[in-house]
């Protein structure tokens, strides 16, 4: 499949690319958002929910590998930050634009 999202990736920049991802992410259930705010943390894809979160808890390699999907879609080191808080979930996707 990260061969696949690479190819299809639409943008010529970083931030471009992260936008089209969170476009696709956000279709498949992930609730992704784009963020660029310094406050937040720096330029971020943050998704609120993961269909996938059963199979990462029992397989955690799953975890890695879906980081290593987004560094090569976005073509740039990428950071994965997962918080869980009384039943909400938050994964952050942090990277350079």
């Amino acid at each position: 499949q990260t061969a696949a999202l690479k190819t299809k990736a639409k943008g010529q920049t970083t931030a471009e690319r992260a936008k089209w991802l969170v476009k696709v992410r956000d279709g498949e259930g992930y609730m992704s958002q784009f963020i660029a705010d310094e406050k937040e943390g720096g330029t971020q894809i943050l998704e609120c929910h993961s269909p996938i979160m059963n199979l990462i808890d029992r397989y955690p390699i799953v975890a890695r590998l879906e980081q290593d999907m987004f560094s090569s879609v976005l073509d740039t080191p990428v950071r994965r930050e997962e918080t869980r808080n009384s039943g909400l979930y938050e994964c952050a996707f942090y990277f350079a634009a």
